[in-house]
């Protein structure tokens, strides 16, 4: 991972030079800038591949045409270095170097070379992406990157588009552009006034952050998965990359179970050798989960096949002392069988050490973001860094292979709509009811999920989407983000299901758990790796019927692949998640700021208009560790802790 910042003013070089400065946590072992007339180009290198001065960036191509920026990691780079070396780079495309930024240059290069036509402008830049989109769409790992044209005065801006890598720009009312890693340089552009976004307090409340392509400031935007942009003499044109995952749900695969089963676990192999394939030191993060499990036993693998001397990854573990839900024990039994040596991190404990840690995510951020895993996230990372630079993940194993349970439940729901009105709404009705009697004579939530369930399903299938997807339980708030591209459901098996997994990979995991480990080990110097978002495991994913995914206790090919590779029932115990105790925490963050709950209540409660009887509910509720309750209490937290200015 890097970080990257630029412009089309020539007279913004000052701007340049000050996000690069804001930008130099991303980047520890270089920073470059480059000007060319209009446009400027500024880089903060983490180096994982090429050690040599000679990769440094801006890269330019053999012939100069090219400047290059770039952030992110190209798996199987080596092979497409051999494969460039075999065929021949062609003049005027090439790099002196091997990395991985080189190889795409190249690539690149050679195709927009290819695209050269004597055409009207508008034909050239389409020609243009075409030709690039041939490239990107076999280029698997996570990239975002801007390259400018000299010969077609055009700048070119993209990502990935399993929206991995990040990537905002500002567009001047001059015409002018701007583009950073990250939303805080961007808050400093010359000659715009920040304001924030109307829409982004609702949109947070619903999903914890606000999904690109807004940000919570109007005049900064995020580019979308797989999004290209392309600027030239002060227009800019926006393009889009045809995503892996839609183009397989439009085929599914008629093969065998055991067929998917050895196919994938060969992509997942090969996923995990690309991710390593680097000049750094590796780790990888473990936990009880399957997703965590199956990438560190395919990496002891790879690490068996390519060291003569074995030398394996460090697995990461973060720990919580004293909890149920600590993982520690399974994670020890894991790399005890793999042969890995384990790190324990200490989860945050105390309310000053997690309030601490908010805010210094927030800033990294440059704006709320209400998921509490953040903090857990901040606090591994910088043990991760004492480590190795570049690090596994299992994320998108959910999303990607069905399992988490409300897309089990989502095929219930599709059955009991079938069910008449009148009925559906007396029982969702009667077991509410009940619920309320058990509260009250203090038996618990027993009846919450079926409760929650049957109220969901009273009215349409929209209605069960955003119920089981919406993060905000406060009534009249949280608008869902769901625009999903043309073709992303199966609309023949499953509907529902297939919805909620194909939003949670175009929406919810770009915007929630991979910004996580984007900002959070960019704060402290690590690149986190997820094989699991490979384009080929994606695609064969995809390829699957949702129904086939998820039987039983969901991922069930997945399951399939992992279970030979670790301990004898290792999978048959429930996975615990990475959420803290947010109840727990509330209160004691609540306690720093407020001297009694009601003056916490009136704070965090203010930018909403609901009855202070049912406010109170929510907050007892939130304090008890109710999930769905703390979730929204600490979702206002975090927006007041934004709103007063008190993360600067």
């Amino acid at each position: 991972m890097c970080g990257l910042a630029g412009t089309t003013d020539p007279e913004a070089q000052d701007w340049v030079v000050a996000a690069s400065g804001a930008l130099a946590h991303r980047g520890p072992d270089g920073h470059g800038m480059w000007q060319d007339g209009g446009t400027i180009l500024a880089h903060r290198r983490l180096a994982t591949t090429d050690m040599r001065a000679i990769a440094a960036q801006p890269m330019h191509s053999e012939n100069q045409r090219f400047v290059f920026v770039f952030n992110g990691y190209v798996a199987g780079y080596r092979r497409l270095h051999a494969r460039l070396k075999r065929t021949g780079i062609p003049d005027g495309a090439g790099a002196a170097s091997y990395s991985d930024t080189a190889v795409l240059l190249s690539l690149l290069a050679q195709a927009l070379t290819s695209a050269d036509m004597p055409c009207d402008q508008d034909d050239a830049i389409g020609a243009a992406f075409k030709r690039m989109a041939s490239v990107l769409g076999d280029i698997s790992g996570a990239y975002a990157f801007a390259l400018w044209d000299r010969h077609q005065q055009a700048l070119w801006l993209a990502v990935d588009t399993g929206g991995q890598k990040p990537l905002y720009v500002v567009e001047r009312g001059d015409g002018h552009l701007f583009f950073a890693s990250e939303i805080t340089p961007l808050l400093s552009v010359p000659g715009i006034v920040q304001d924030r976004d109307a829409d982004a307090f609702d949109l947070s409340l619903a999903h914890l952050f606000v999904p690109a392509p807004k940000t919570a400031f109007r005049a900064i935007r995020q580019l979308c998965p797989g999004e290209v942009l392309c600027w030239q003499g002060g227009n800019p044109r926006g393009f889009q990359l045809s995503d892996p995952a839609t183009r397989g749900r439009a085929r599914h695969s008629a093969n065998s179970r055991d067929h998917r089963v050895t196919a994938l676990r060969k992509r997942v192999y090969r996923a995990v050798a690309d991710a390593m394939q680097c000049d750094r030191p590796v780790a990888c993060l473990l936990s009880g989960g399957m997703d965590s499990a199956g990438i560190a036993a395919l990496a002891a693998r790879v690490a068996r096949h390519r060291s003569r001397d074995h030398k394996m990854p460090t697995a990461i573990v973060m720990g919580f002392p004293g909890q149920p839900f600590d993982e520690t024990a399974r994670a020890r039994q894991l790399a005890a069988h793999l042969g890995m040596k384990l790190e324990i991190v200490t989860a945050p404990q105390q309310g000053e050490d997690i309030l601490n840690r908010l805010k210094s995510a927030l800033r990294a951020f440059g704006g709320p973001f209400a998921n509490p895993a953040v903090v857990l996230a901040h606090c591994l990372a910088e043990t991760v860094a004492d480590i190795a630079p570049v690090c596994l993940t299992g994320d998108g194993g959910d999303e990607v292979f069905g399992g988490y349970r409300r897309y089990r439940m989502a095929n219930h729901a599709e059955k009991w709509l079938k069910v008449p009105h009148y009925v559906r709404q007396a029982v969702a009705d009667g077991v509410t009811w009940a619920e309320t009697r058990l509260q009250r004579v203090g038996g618990g939530n027993a009846l919450a999920g079926a409760g929650k369930f049957l109220r969901a399903t009273t009215g349409q299938p929209d209605d069960v989407f955003t119920a089981w997807n919406s993060r905000c339980i406060l009534p009249g708030y949280g608008r869902l983000q769901a625009v999903l591209p043309d073709g992303a459901v199966d609309e023949n098996a499953w509907p529902q299901a297939s919805r909620m997994m194909q939003f949670d990979q175009c929406v919810t995991l770009p915007g929630n758990q991979l910004a996580i480990s984007d900002r959070m080990g960019m704060a402290a110097g690590v690149e986190y790796r997820p094989p699991l978002l490979d384009l080929s495991v994606r695609a064969l994913a995809a390829s699957i019927p949702v129904h086939d995914h998820v039987p039983g206790g969901g991922k069930a090919v997945w399951r399939a692949v992992v279970s030979p590779l670790v301990p004898v029932r290792y999978l048959a115990a429930a996975k615990s998640g990475f959420n803290p105790p947010i109840g727990t925490w509330l209160r004691d963050v609540c306690r720093l700021l407020w001297v009694t709950d009601i003056q916490a209540q009136n704070r965090l409660f203010a930018p909403v208009a609901i009855p202070q009887v049912q406010r109170r509910v929510i907050w007892q509720r939130a304090l008890a560790n109710d999930f769905d309750a703390a979730l929204t209490v600490w979702n206002l937290f975090v927006w007041h802790i934004w709103q007063e200015g008190e993360v600067l």
